[in-house]
């Protein structure tokens, strides 16, 4: 278990904040699920018994922290975990033709129940009397903001995403060449402004800053970056995002309808059994965490999206592009993995919505 106290930073704080309201968010909405179908007993006794009560003493510990920290957030989510409940009862078709048995919480708290790595993506997990199975990734975020629905490395992300095209391995291995040739590029150019002399090529020098670097003190987090060297990380990253675009874009161009479905996992949507809600919280009046909209999302709605879906042009000076789906926007974002004097970085994959559905 981490030590929160050595946390550094609000960036930091605010993190583990919003992960810890997910996790309880979840519980709640399970717990509220699992009693209205008369099996939350159930429920409590297998969530406390999971890794021999470990899993129940970390949540306490989730709680106590979050009372000390935000007690207005700790006070609102069993509201907002209530109004979720009936949300998705009354107003989605998650449970038409299907009552649920068992529920079981996965994520955080990774769940004994044994489930295919298409359902590995739910927050809950729901099965019948018939051993049918139903997903639900949970989000609770800020209205009007973007929601995290997939990351992956970008030295396998056309290949491990968009695989059914028999290119992708070709492509996968000239972004990575690209990304070998724009990160030593941006390296060189560091080192002019640190005085430092770039040292004899070798395979290790491709994927990252040689030792001197930290050694001197100088940034290794992208926030700590002066103005001088800020433009320098930059212009990398869209160097990448370029020639991301422009491969993915050859892929749209060849098959639309294989490229569509290739952005199922992207959305979240990996699974056909999987379904989505978001609840968006807003402030108001100096009251923090009201309900401001639910939104649900699954495969026949992205499957109607589709009819809006366009290839974007690709603005200058920026890391990203997006794809239009109709009341959403799909945005593909290259970010550092944590630190940028290492070659390595992932594609962040997020979606916003325009409209209450």
């Amino acid at each position: 278990m981490k030590d929160w106290s050595t946390l550094e930073g609000a960036a930091q704080r605010e993190a583990l904040l919003n992960e810890l309201k997910g996790n309880i968010f979840e519980f709640l909405l399970a717990s509220l699920l699992a009693r209205s179908y008369g099996h939350e007993s159930t429920f409590l006794q297998h969530f406390t018994s999971l890794d021999d009560g470990k899993v129940h003493q970390d949540f306490n510990r989730y709680q106590s922290y979050l009372l000390e920290h935000d007690q207005e957030l700790y006070l609102q989510l069993p509201a907002l975990a209530q109004k979720a409940a009936g949300y998705l009862k009354e107003n989605t078709n998650f449970f038409t033709n299907f009552t649920p048995h068992q529920t079981h919480l996965l994520g955080k708290w990774a769940s004994s129940f044994s489930l295919g790595n298409d359902l590995k993506e739910s927050d809950l997990v729901f099965v019948d009397d018939k051993e049918k199975v139903k997903g639900l990734s949970l989000k609770l975020c800020k209205s009007g903001a973007f929601v995290n629905t997939k990351s992956g490395g970008i030295r396998s992300f056309i290949e491990k995403y968009f695989s059914i095209f028999p290119s992708s391995h070709s492509l996968q291995k000239e972004l990575n060449d690209h990304l070998d040739q724009s990160f030593a590029q941006m390296r060189s150019e560091c080192y002019q402004w640190a005085d430092l002399e770039s040292e004899d090529e070798s395979p290790q020098s491709k994927t990252q800053f040689d030792q001197r670097w930290q050694e001197r003190g100088l940034p290794v987090l992208p926030g700590q970056l002066s103005d001088d060297l800020r433009p320098l990380l930059h212009r990398h990253y869209q160097r990448i995002i370029l020639k991301l675009h422009e491969f993915l874009g050859s892929l749209w161009d060849e098959d639309r309808e294989k490229f569509s479905l290739c952005l199922l996992p992207l959305v979240g949507l990996g699974s056909k059994d999987i379904s989505q809600l978001t609840c968006f919280h807003r402030g108001s009046k100096g009251e923090r965490y009201l309900l401001d909209h639910f939104e649900f999302f699954n495969r026949d709605e992205f499957y109607k999206s589709l009819v809006h879906l366009k290839w974007p042009e690709l603005k200058e000076g920026i890391s990203s592009f997006e794809l239009s789906l109709g009341s959403k926007t799909l945005q593909i974002r290259v970010k550092p993995m944590n630190t940028f004097i290492v070659s390595g970085l992932k594609v962040n994959c997020s979606v916003k919505s325009h409209k209450n559905l």
